[in-house]
């Protein structure tokens, strides 16, 4: 069973860290529900078994989830692709989804173009560091040795640049 502060964290859209429950979480759906928000993104919902009751509201925020995904690297997103990895079928739904996120994301939004200018993000998304055996997800992009690789990146394009 699921329990009531998660449903009111899948709820909030304000919300976007879910790592603190997966943690701690003993019950089997709710184990796969959290795994999939803390470290999936879209495309990963069909994984999700037994929350039919609140299926829009996990649609919802796995669409708010990945759009931050896409935007914490990128200084330019292309509409096309956004739509894509959300699963949104028209630019002004894209929009609105983007706008939710203005607390964590400064951005231009140029609808003629079609692209998103990320100025900057300032939140991420959660990063697995093998706490816990993962129950659904067989792909997880945001690990911590994805991050300590693409951290040892940057570090070598700075020295090369300071040289």
């Amino acid at each position: 069973m699921i329990r009531q502060e998660v449903l009111q964290s899948v709820l909030d859209p304000k919300s976007v860290h879910f790592k603190h429950f997966w943690l701690t979480s003993v019950d089997h759906a709710e184990s796969e529900l959290l795994e999939v928000l803390c470290f999936g993104d879209y495309e990963d919902l069909h994984a999700i078994q037994g929350c039919e009751k609140w299926k829009a509201a996990i649609e919802n925020k796995l669409r708010m989830l990945t759009l931050l995904g896409l935007c914490e690297v990128p200084t330019e997103l292309e509409y096309d692709q956004a739509m894509a990895c959300c699963g949104i079928q028209d630019d002004i739904t894209l929009e609105q989804r983007i706008v939710e996120l203005h607390a964590l994301i400064h951005f231009e939004l140029d609808s003629v173009g079609r692209r998103i200018k990320v100025l900057r993000c300032l939140d991420a998304r959660d990063i697995y560091n093998g706490e816990r055996p993962l129950l659904l997800l067989k792909r997880v992009p945001r690990s911590r040795e994805n991050t300590l690789a693409g951290l040892q990146q940057w570090k070598q394009k700075l020295q090369y640049q300071l040289r």
